[in-house]
């Protein structure tokens, strides 16, 4: 909608659609239409729609390109395997991978979800000797206890960290001294100084 001007586009579908279609499409968007006759019309486009939804084609989703865990510094599958081995009884199936980019926002993240399904992030800049082994060992158990306890809806509020998995993360044997770094070195202005 522009000025006075309506500009309306049309899946390839309609190429080739009967006149009357075409008129039952702009009735919809005529103001000046009653509202019987736009539920008419959109009764016509439905059916047609629907005797021709084979010309719709989607693209087939194919899976991001990971890249590789083996970091300069930290092997993330070498890291995520003994973990696994030790506090999960190797039950866990997950992907692990760094991330594609550096973000100062995010130190790591798994999706459930998608075309990432069941893949662990571990920010790319954490991929320095200036971090020290036990806050990864530290971020990628935090990561992996959300494959055990999955994020629900609880009184309309997403919960992602309930009581049993708070329990479990300061179970690991260096959580305190994982989480005082963490404090200490990845503020905003810090993380700069990482890379």
């Amino acid at each position: 909608r522009s000025f006075n001007r309506h500009t309306i586009r049309l899946h390839n579908m309609f190429k080739n659609a009967p006149e009357h279609v075409f008129e039952a499409i702009l009735k919809i968007y005529t103001r000046l239409t009653r509202k019987s006759t736009r539920a008419a019309c959109r009764k016509v486009v439905r059916n047609f729609i629907a005797q021709n939804k084979h010309k719709i084609v989607c693209k087939p989703k194919t899976r991001r390109i990971i890249p590789d865990p083996i970091g300069k510094v930290f092997n993330l599958e070498e890291i995520y395997n003994g973990l696994n081995i030790k506090y999960f009884s190797s039950r866990l199936d997950i992907h692990i991978t760094w991330s594609h980019k550096p973000n100062k926002r995010l130190m790591g993240t798994w999706k459930d979800t998608g075309l990432e399904k069941n893949l662990i992030r571990i920010n790319r800049l954490l991929d320095t000797k200036k971090v020290p082994p036990y806050y990864i060992d530290y971020l990628v158990y935090h990561e992996m206890l959300h494959e055990v306890f999955k994020q629900k809806i609880v009184n309309g509020r997403i919960q992602r960290h309930p009581r049993e998995f708070r329990k479990l993360e300061r179970n690991f044997p260096l959580y305190k001294k994982a989480c005082e770094w963490q404090k200490g070195n990845l503020s905003y202005r810090k993380l700069a100084q990482l890379s």
